[in-house]
């Protein structure tokens, strides 16, 4: 027993007041319950747990449920932006898929050609650009087999010598991979679901699109210059659907021309510049923009299927604010042209 007055333990049996100061004797164990201090070793604490305890146990949970009421709108914010991004891409890839076979059919027609012998430079070209879109399609689509298989059917075209009979059949494997992938994929299942964005308005995939020296009244937030219809149309999608305004250029010269003379073209807070483009290549319009000084008042986020560091370091030395590796993840890169638009 102890003493609720003065503490002390009295071992006296039957003894309900203490000797020393009258107090009334306790169990011990509830004693120091009560005036809240950790019970003493040796003894079995099954009991409810002390005002300290609940007070502080309280505490916790009321900054844990206020922290919590704080988080939820945003994180069900940023769920939703995700869940709406993935099903954009859903319904994109399918408007989208038929151009991949249209591009598919040129490697397989230079694959054909090259078993019965050499083919023209040109057609070569042209197989070896189709290859280069499907592989930066397919990846940022989510197919990231398609998407090394058609760079490395890229990789063995660009050559101007004969290919070795060996690198003609690994061609045809890669071609015919690329076909089973693309036949594999079923006709949409999902364009029935509600709050799906649409696909890209004709505002976005032809007023907006630059093939001659129009002129925007309006400056934007993002400069899309890619001409990949595919993957231009779901970056302008997401865009759209994150309440960015954005202009599409295919050409380089064309996007030169509107981006780098601010007093009579396109004014952008960012350009997304890819560095494979008609006309002329985005590491040449970069160039051009820094000699301009458009990039003192203008970002770019570099595009490309190719990520090797001295290229990166080059367009980081001419002044791009970011370099983005194609196939793109979406999400990336929107945290990126946050970062730039933000900073």
């Amino acid at each position: 027993m102890q003493c609720s007055t003065c503490g002390k333990s009295i071992d006296e049996t039957g003894a309900k007041f203490c000797r020393f100061c009258g107090g009334t004797l306790v169990d011990a164990q509830i004693h120091e319950l009560k005036s809240g201090t950790e019970p003493r070793k040796g003894i079995e604490s099954d009991s409810q747990p002390t005002m300290v305890e609940v007070r502080v146990r309280s505490e916790k949970d009321l900054e844990h449920s206020e922290r919590e009421i704080e988080e939820t709108p945003k994180l069900a914010a940023e769920r939703a932006t995700e869940e709406q991004t993935r099903k954009a891409i859903s319904i994109l890839w399918q408007r989208y898929r038929p151009l991949c076979f249209e591009r598919l059919s040129v490697l397989e027609t230079a694959t054909v050609n090259l078993l019965k012998g050499p083919i023209d430079d040109q057609l070569r070209r042209k197989a070896e650009a189709e290859a280069h879109k499907l592989a930066g399609t397919l990846g940022t689509y989510g197919f990231p087999s398609g998407s090394k298989d058609a760079r490395d059917a890229e990789v063995l075209l660009q050559t101007d010598r004969p290919l070795e009979q060996r690198k003609i059949f690994r061609l045809s494997e890669l071609v015919l991979n690329l076909r089973t992938l693309l036949e594999s994929q079923p006709p949409s299942q999902i364009q029935n679901l509600e709050g799906v964005p649409s696909a890209p308005s004709e505002s976005i995939t032809t007023q907006s699109v630059r093939q001659e020296g129009t002129q925007s009244a309006e400056p934007v937030d993002v400069a899309v210059v890619e001409d990949d219809e595919a993957l231009a149309g779901l970056l302008l999608q997401v865009l759209k659907t994150q309440g960015y305004s954005t202009e599409w250029f295919t050409d380089g010269e064309v996007a030169l021309n509107a981006l780098g003379k601010s007093t009579a073209g396109t004014a952008a807070k960012l350009i997304v510049l890819d560095v494979n483009l008609p006309s002329l290549d985005g590491i040449s319009i970069l160039r051009q923009l820094s000699r301009q000084g458009t990039l003192k008042k203008t970002k770019v986020i570099m595009l490309t299927v190719r990520s090797a560091e001295p290229e990166i370091l080059s367009t980081l030395q001419l002044g791009a604010f970011d370099h983005v590796a194609k196939p793109v993840s979406v999400p990336v890169l929107m945290e990126r042209i946050k970062r730039a638009l933000e900073s």
